[in-house]
């Protein structure tokens, strides 16, 4: 297969030439392999002839170049011979057969110097109005003669590209006083030419674009660190990216003067901010190495106990004690599986006695860990009610008593529940009904008296902990 001699002299049109690359390797199917040779002639003609394989008597030939459809040939032509224009032109083979399945696409560029030049003239003039740095461009190109075509236009005002098929006007907002280099590039009748201006934009009290981007920092404890923006030169429409070093990154205006970021993790972290406008024309950053070091001084805590619910055989209650900086945590139940969330619940699939431990997560970063091996078996002598089936983390501190009597209390159903769930009291005074989920998470919370009609169509599906005047009860499962 001959490699493009275009593409192995020409570095600067490498994403051109890749793109070729990849449609050769893509558009392919069956067992034939389009390809083909090029001639360049005098006056601008080139001869191309296919030398794909796994063809047959029936194979379809289709030529295109310049990305144009409309230049392909008919079906069974292995040559053809075409005229261009000086300048680069791509050329496209597919050929096909139905009977075979076969189907494959090869495309090659070539440079052609022989032949005449792109008649095509492509210009422009403006008008800047200094009221409002408005610049209004009116296209004067011309096709050279040339007719019967559409040619593209892709127009650079030296912040912005705008693609369009008709020549007119164009009216751009300049947000910055400066030079800007802008161009009309001219696309048709297979050929490509560009037009190139400058425009100066200096008109008073607008903008400059004289940004200096800097910060400074301060380390505080606990792994938070204070940036404060000490940038000159910002004007309005700017907007701040920070990156902190550690993956994560944040926009914020301009024109914010502090921001506190939160590191998790001790180590050295090189901190950039960038400062630009929406189309980079003003733009400047800079970037910081800093050193975090007292993360995990905030040391969390944990201790929880296990209880049995007396009325209900096989369920347990977790109590556990959070110190104030834990914002999450991780239970495992001691049969292989775990459950994120301060306040979960677990059911077993076999009834039996079960070590758990949790590992708690601090806001700072740092973690603790507590077990308990030997509770499940402090609380009965009958191995049979100490068996285990289900577990409820309960966000409370009530005794085991007061747990006990208020389960009595309460019955709630259908359960699980996909649609409305009752709630029925024997107690006939006025109560407060707590919905939790399994991360403590209040979800709802209202008056309840004897019974009450839960609507569950905004409840997402899973476990719920139903709380009582304070105090955790039963355990509820929505489904979808």
């Amino acid at each position: 297969m001959k490699k493009s001699l275009f593409c192995k002299k020409n570095f600067k049109h490498f994403a051109f030439c890749f793109i070729l690359f990849l449609s050769n390797q893509l558009f392919s199917q069956g067992s034939c392999q389009a390809s083909f040779t090029y001639t360049l002639g005098a006056n601008g003609q080139v001869s191309l002839a296919s030398n794909s394989t796994g063809t047959t008597v029936n194979t379809n030939y289709n030529w295109a170049w310049d990305g144009d459809n409309s230049n392909e040939e008919g079906n069974n032509i292995t040559t053809t011979s075409q005229t261009f224009y000086n300048g680069p032109h791509s050329i496209r083979l597919t050929i096909s057969e139905s009977s075979t399945n076969c189907s494959s696409t090869f495309s090659d560029s070539i440079y052609v110097t022989s032949g005449l030049p792109c008649p095509l003239q492509p210009s422009f003039t403006y008008v800047i109005d200094t009221l409002n740095a408005d610049v209004t461009f009116t296209y004067t190109s011309t096709s050279g003669g040339l007719t019967g075509g559409n040619p593209f236009y892709v127009f650079n005002s030296g912040y912005s590209s705008y693609n369009f098929y008709t020549s007119g006007t164009l009216t751009l907002g300049y947000p910055y006083n400066g030079t800007y280099i802008t161009s009309l590039t001219m696309t048709g009748y297979g050929c490509s030419n560009t037009f190139i201006d400058t425009l100066k934009i200096n008109i008073p009290n607008h903008y400059n674009c004289n940004l200096a981007v800097g910060f400074t920092y301060s380390v505080n404890n606990n792994g938070v660190v204070s940036f404060t923006n000490t940038s000159t030169g910002i004007v309005p429409g700017l907007i701040s990216y920070w990156q902190f070093g550690d993956g994560n990154a944040v926009d914020t205006i301009a024109s914010t003067p502090t921001l506190n970021y939160t590191y998790l993790a001790n180590g050295t972290y090189s901190v950039s901010l960038f400062i630009t406008d929406s189309n980079s024309t003003c733009k400047d950053s800079t970037y910081q190495i800093i050193t975090v070091s007292n993360v995990g001084t905030c040391n969390p805590t944990t201790i929880f106990s296990i209880v049995p619910d007396t009325s209900q055989a096989h369920t347990w209650f977790v109590l556990p004690s959070y110190s104030s900086q834990i914002n999450n945590a991780i239970w495992y139940w001691g049969d292989g599986t775990s459950t994120q969330g301060l306040y979960p619940s677990h059911t077993y699939s076999v009834a039996g006695k079960y070590n758990i431990c949790v590992t708690v997560f601090s806001s700072c970063g740092d973690s603790a860990q507590a077990c308990q091996n030997d509770s499940v078996y402090r609380y009965s002598n009958n191995s049979t009610n100490s068996n285990m089936i289900s577990v409820d983390v309960v966000n409370s501190t009530t005794g085991i008593n007061q747990l006990s009597s208020n389960n009595n209390q309460l019955t709630i159903y259908p359960n699980p529940a996909q649609n409305n769930f009752t709630i029925e009291t024997s107690s006939t005074e006025k109560q407060i009904l707590n919905i939790f989920d399994v991360n403590g998470k209040l979800v709802l919370q209202q008056n309840i008296q004897g019974k009450i009609t839960i609507d569950a169509s905004n409840l997402n599906a899973g476990v719920y902990n139903i709380n009582i005047n304070g105090t955790v009860n039963k355990k509820l499962v929505i489904v979808k």
